[in-house]
């Protein structure tokens, strides 16, 4: 498999003077054809408390993920633009190679260690060998120093079983005591109460004697509650970079005064094409030279991989994932029984292979991503980007038969009759995963249709947390994969898949559930 396809800088130097402790000059990121951050443009200054905003689906995750070096583990990933972190210069191959800079991270292993455990590991990368006492000594005066001493009484409980402000902010304390100078957090508030909320705020307003805090924020009040400076991104690019008063009381355009007024604002996806847009659209400015060098250089790799000898099973035969061992029998096997006949080495084979085999088609709709070529994949809402009559087209086209429906809202079912498409609806909260009796009840129908040769879409609204959350609870049941390992699978097709802690945790207790046979 070819190399990701980095562009080059505008500039050699290796240092650069500077009084922001991070600049960011025309920064983009594309995966595959997929442009999702185009121009972007921004500085943070030493001790400021950096709020994000944008609406939903825009890139922020993106950003903080490319700029923290995560997404260049995909094959797809392409990166340009200048980023000097702390007066060193950092080419799109070199990001995340600076340990100054970090992104709070909720790893699923963490779940099931204890708060002094994972504490330990993060002093450990910062001191080295540290014996049990000194390990101890130290987490101690880390909670202390950061008025953290609530958790001084859970310091030998697992995460798994704090509550998850807690949770939470045991993340951001092992980012902390890696003593970054530029700390990233990725909406730690969401599903929290007010109150749980501005308990972790206080948390993050502390660091700031030591780093400089970036925060993408999702509710407007907790924003100018805790910011220091405000940042919006829409449309692949910085809309406005001011201060907190500027952005609410003096708004410095319309794209921030319909944000600020209504939550959201409406611009086009930075690589849209206008002929799909509404006839009152504005269209989006024309790509930099840098992402359409990376839109060829994907396509290239495209042509290259379809002019490839084909994979040994044939296209219409279903795929080992979705064959079952045996013939369905009319009551469903136990599901105990059932993961341990998929935690087969053909199941493991199988699932190692699904990334490296779901190439995005150029005939669906933007956004789209096969899981099992043919079979599974996953999508945005169709007709919350381009005309939904298009979207359900261009699916119908790419051989899918059948839609699983996440949002709150269900799919306009007229729409649906017109393209000889049907769905099947599970309502999930944005940002939020299902229950463990949901994901059994939708995976089982799911794996029946699968069975029966339907070629499914899952979607929610971007296409990226609740159908990346129900698409790695597919490769852990199905394909036998550790939550972890799922999480690699989907995210080397989507960087973006699973976009909340929530989520991440459920994939984690889901696989629990299975092993300690729930199911």
């Amino acid at each position: 498999m070819s190399a990701s396809p980095v562009l080059p800088s505008a500039e050699s130097a290796h240092v650069y003077e500077s009084h922001a402790v991070l600049s960011v000059q025309h920064l983009g990121v594309a995966f595959g054809t997929r442009v999702i951050l185009a121009d972007v443009d921004f500085e943070l200054e030493a001790g400021g408390l950096h709020v994000l905003m944008g609406p939903m689906g825009t890139g922020k995750s993106t950003l903080l993920r490319s700029l923290a070096g995560l997404n260049r583990r995909s094959t797809r990933f392409a990166g340009w633009g200048k980023v000097v972190c702390l007066g060193r210069q950092l080419a799109p191959h070199e990001w995340g190679s600076d340990e100054r800079l970090q992104l709070v991270q909720q790893q699923p292993r963490f779940l099931m260690l204890t708060v002094l455990e994972v504490l330990a590991e993060a002093l450990r990368a910062q001191h080295g060998p540290l014996t049990p006492a000194q390990t101890a000594e130290q987490s101690e005066q880390l909670l202390r120093e950061l008025d953290q001493t609530a958790l001084l009484a859970h310091l030998r409980r697992r995460v798994v079983d704090l509550d998850t402000s807690l949770q939470r902010a045991v993340a951001i304390l092992a980012a902390a005591a890696r003593r970054p100078k530029i700390l990233m957090i990725d909406e730690p508030a969401t599903g929290l109460s007010d109150y749980d909320a501005h308990g972790l705020f206080d948390l993050i307003r502390r660091l700031r004697a030591d780093a400089t805090v970036m925060v993408v924020l999702h509710n407007l009040r907790h924003a100018r509650s805790l910011a220091t400076h405000m940042m919006l991104l829409a449309g692949g690019r910085i809309q406005a970079s001011c201060s907190v008063d500027e952005f609410f009381d003096r708004p410095p355009n319309a794209v921030v005064r319909q944000f600020v007024t209504t939550g959201s604002c409406h611009l086009p996806a930075p690589d849209a094409d206008p002929s799909t847009l509404a006839d009152d659209a504005t269209p989006p400015p024309p790509l930099p030279e840098a992402a359409l060098h990376a839109i060829a250089a994907a396509r290239r790799q495209d042509e290259e991989a379809a002019a490839a000898p084909p994979a040994p099973a044939a296209a219409a035969a279903p795929p080992p994932a979705v064959a079952t061992p045996a013939p369905a029998p009319a009551v469903p096997a136990p599901p105990v029984r059932r993961y341990k006949v998929l935690q087969t080495n053909n199941g493991f084979e199988l699932a190692n292979s699904i990334a490296a085999t779901a190439l995005p088609s150029s005939l669906a709709p933007r956004g789209f991503s096969w899981v099992v070529p043919g079979r599974l994949a996953g999508c945005p809402m169709p007709g919350a980007v381009a005309d939904i009559d298009y979207d359900l087209a261009a699916l119908k086209r790419v051989g899918i038969t059948k839609l699983i429906t996440l949002t709150e809202r269900d799919l306009d079912q007229a729409a649906l009759r017109r393209h000889g498409l049907t769905n099947l609806h599970l309502p999930i909260r944005d940002r939020e995963p299902p229950t463990v009796a949901q994901t059994h009840m939708l995976l089982t129908h799911m794996q029946r249709l699968l069975d029966k040769g339907e070629s499914l879409a899952v979607h929610c609204l971007a296409g990226l947390g609740r159908t990346g959350t129900v698409l790695a609870a597919w490769l852990i049941r199905e394909g036998g994969l550790a939550a972890d390992e799922a999480l690699k699978r989907i995210r080397r097709i989507d960087p973006a898949f699973v976009q909340s802690q929530e989520q991440e945790q459920f994939l984690f207790a889901y696989e629990q559930a299975l092993t300690q046979q729930l199911l």
